[in-house]
């Protein structure tokens, strides 16, 4: 007999039903993959497998049943065992193999690898800090020039939902948008400029900004060199929406149009198992290469990591010296067979790093994204990260901005910023936390670091605590970057530039992409942050229509901005599922943020007897409190570090709502 699996967790339920009643924070991070217990999955996850109404019910699970879609407590088993079980017309049994044998993730992911996964992954990380210019006045960073971060945000405001903190790196927002900075020369010796400027802090007066701006070389298409392009496509069942691969299809078709006869671009796909679809094909031969990509179809596990050395193995194979050499990954990042462990996936790209064949990652869909997976493997494998939430992104990486995503100009890209201790007493990198450096691995061309595309521009900021007041300059930035053709990295150093009171417009708007994320984050460095001033400055600093890309994009983040901060404004009260058909009692949470002790306000019909539980974002339970005959319970926040926290509330044996607390 065949069987469906269906995946079911009380937490996500939750979560969905509060999404469909109420657009707002309610979806906040938890909507997206944190989940109760240690928050990979496993634990609160039951796999059900859908039955047909002759097959005996057999046993369930010792206390639950599935009823309507939601998980309900039944004391008795035995009594119940007469009775049916049914959602939308169908009958489901508890997969009882994956319930008390192997650990049902696992389970899952060998038996039906499409439906395994029901989260998003983020790799958590905590924001840099302030550092004593007296104690080390160096501060050393790759460039980071993935951007899939802010595509992944626009998905998720437009879907009505706020981001996993988790989800926001601001190196990513920032260097999505365009600048007009100082370019090298097309005679210039090196291939990337880099100038600074300093002006006021937004979210703290007694602050200084410095914004540092870099610029690669700007090329025509037409002058760029030949490409041997190899997309690797994920076509195993977890990639059968209309946001997955139709749309991959409807990217690949954009670049097709942008091939020269010159250009050779072939397709390994994989699933359960890895293969080559189309050989290396000139881009003279579109028709050819069209019904390769027409032909593509979802289904099966999903072998990643074969599919990577299959494509490594095709792009050596057809190496073009002076070329452009690229695999472009095409995935939701769900792998399942094979090497699946970030860390052994990470050993394999690394091993590819000296081909001379650099990575894209490219990711699609939603609801089981594994952004954690795909920002890994391309930090490791001179390679850059994006998101493609839409066909008009397609159209941005594959037409618009083709050049810098697929055209390297400088290799291993790498700063060492150099405070001067006598005017500095504090400084804090904003954002590039995974690609800090320790300060010696500055000078070892063995440590590896981000690429540089083709006219692309990278912005990084750093906040500064001067000793005295005044408008000097604070020291000076060291560089060093390889030539395509070497392994030897070049050095170059620029001055910080003075202080100044009028700041230009990118400034402004990169600093106002910053602030926005300062709150989004809920940062504990956000200062005097406020996400109303951000807009207005985004507003002001929209830049020149006449450069259409750069205006678009700027135009939309205003708009994302204020879509969002309608929803996070309104996070302190969110309502609870349905008790009744008609009513949903409001929760309340006051003061918030709070420093020593909150309130939680219930409903009257919950008063006899309740409960709190207070949890970190990753679901690691921190203290549980009681309250009868009572409407209102105080909860006590000493001890707990200065971060955002769930709080659940519950009773008579049911989830009644999350609240988000904002601990100072």
């Amino acid at each position: 007999m065949k069987t469906t699996l269906f995946t079911l967790s009380i937490f996500i339920l939750f979560l969905n039903n509060s999404c469909q009643n109420k657009n707002k924070s309610a979806c906040y991070a938890y909507g997206s993959g944190a989940s109760a217990g240690s928050g990979n999955g496993q634990g609160s996850v039951m796999y059900y497998r859908k039955v047909n109404e002759s097959e005996n019910i057999g046993r369930l699970n010792k206390s639950h049943y599935l009823v309507d879609g939601k998980v309900k407590n039944v004391g008795d088993l035995e009594s119940f065992q007469s009775r049916r079980m049914y959602t939308n017309g169908d009958q489901y049994l508890l997969d009882e193999e994956a319930e008390f044998g192997e650990d049902p993730l696992s389970k899952a992911k060998k038996d039906l690898p499409d439906v395994a996964t029901a989260y998003e992954r983020y790799n958590p990380f905590e924001e840099n800090e302030w550092i004593n210019a007296g104690k080390e006045n160096r501060s050393t960073f790759g460039i980071d020039v993935d951007n899939a971060s802010y595509t992944n945000f626009r998905r998720f405001a437009n879907q009505g939902q706020l981001p996993p903190k988790d989800a926001i790196r601001m190196e990513e927002w920032l260097n999505f948008f365009n600048y007009d900075l100082e370019a090298p020369e097309s005679s210039d010796q090196h291939p990337l400029k880099i100038t600074t400027e300093i002006g006021p802090c937004p979210w703290n007066q007694h602050d200084d900004l410095v914004m540092i701006k870099l610029q690669a070389k700007r090329a025509k298409d037409r002058d760029l060199p030949p490409s041997n392009l190899v997309f690797l496509v994920d076509v195993s069942g977890s990639m059968n929406s209309p946001n997955k691969l139709p749309l991959v299809q409807t990217s690949m078709y954009k670049l097709v149009e942008k091939l020269r006869p010159e250009d050779h671009m072939s397709i390994v796909t994989y699933a359960g198992s890895a293969g080559v679809v189309l050989q290396p094909t000139s881009g003279a031969e579109k028709d050819r290469i069209r019904k390769a990509i027409d032909g593509l179809k979802s289904g099966g596990g999903t072998a990643g990591s074969e599919g990577i050395k299959t494509a490594y193995e095709l792009a050596e194979k057809n190496l073009l010296p002076d070329g452009n050499n690229r695999v472009i990954v095409a995935t939701d990042g769900d792998w399942n067979i094979g090497i699946t462990d970030k860390n052994d996936l990470k050993k394999v790209i690394e091993g590819k790093r000296s081909t001379g064949v650099y990575l894209s990652v490219l990711g699609f869909g939603m609801y089981n994204l594994n952004d954690e997976m795909m920002e890994s493997l391309a930090d490791n494998g001179n390679g850059n990260y994006g998101y493609i939430d839409s066909e008009k992104e397609a159209d941005r990486i594959f037409n618009a901005e083709f050049s810098g995503s697929m055209y390297v100009v400088a290799k291993d890209v790498k700063l060492q910023v150099n405070f001067d201790s006598l005017e500095v007493e504090k400084y804090r990198l904003i954002g590039y936390e995974n690609r800090v450096l320790e300060n010696w691995q500055f000078e070892t061309d063995s440590i590896d670091a981000g690429d540089l595309g083709m006219g692309q521009n990278v912005i990084a900021f750093y906040q500064v605590k001067r000793k005295y007041p005044g408008s000097t300059s604070l020291g000076k930035i060291d560089f060093r970057y390889k030539p395509l053709k070497s392994d030897v990295s070049t050095l170059l150093s620029v001055p910080m530039s003075k202080k100044v009171e009028k700041v230009s417009s990118d400034y402004n708007y990169a600093s106002c992409v910053v602030e926005f994320a300062l709150c989004l984050r809920e940062s504990e460095f956000r200062d005097e942050a406020s996400m109303s001033r951000a807009i207005a400055r985004g507003k002001q600093n929209l830049g020149n229509e006449s450069n259409k890309l750069s205006y678009e994009k700027r135009v939309e983040f205003v708009g994302l901005m204020e879509k969002t901060a309608e929803m996070w404004e309104g996070y302190v009260i969110e309502k609870a599922p349905e008790i009744t058909e008609d009513k949903f009692p409001e929760l309340k949470l006051y003061p918030n943020p709070a420093s020593t002790e909150t309130t939680v306000e219930v409903p009257e019909m919950l008063k006899e007897a309740w409960s709190v539980q207070v949890l970190m974002m990753n679901g690691q339970l921190m203290k549980v409190q009681h309250f009868n005959d009572t409407t209102t319970g105080k909860i006590d926040l000493i001890g707990l570090k200065p971060e955002t926290y769930l709080i659940k509330v519950y009773g008579s044996g049911m989830n009644f709502g999350y609240l988000r607390l904002v601990k100072n």
